[in-house]
């Protein structure tokens, strides 16, 4: 299992099949900091492609730019792209989610510096 904290990068769609089991489809990005050679610091940003398969319920609340913490199973996948070269794709079978609220720019400014993020209650939560 990993644990990934993570900012939505598109709202959540839903997918029901024959059946009627539903998935949960959505992206999230991870900005990953390091120095390189040369003691520069350099900022990569690593995108997930996420399913959740528990309850379709949840998909109005995983909007873009929402920040959100996953516990699940990750698996890497490539395909080849229009230009020939071969794209990675990072997935992840979401178990869990933990929603935080979003952080305001005005609060990013603020002089005290002290993270305004939070989770939410999951008794807000309908599910």
């Amino acid at each position: 299992m990993q644990h990934l904290t993570a900012r939505v990068t598109q709202d959540a769609r839903v997918k029901t099949f024959e059946n009627g089991r539903s998935v949960v489809n959505f992206k999230v990005v991870k900005n990953r900091y390091y120095k390189n050679k040369e003691g520069k610091r350099i900022e990569q940003a690593e995108f997930f492609q996420c399913s959740y398969w528990r309850t379709a319920k949840i998909a109005p609340y995983i909007t873009k730019g929402q920040v959100v913490e996953l516990l699940g199973e990750p698996s890497a996948d490539c395909y080849i792209g229009i230009d020939g070269k071969p794209v990675p794709v990072m997935r992840l079978k979401v178990n869990e989610i933990i929603f935080h609220s979003a952080q305001k720019k005005a609060e990013e400014k603020s002089t005290d510096n002290t993270n305004k993020n939070t989770a939410e209650s999951s008794d807000d939560l309908p599910f």
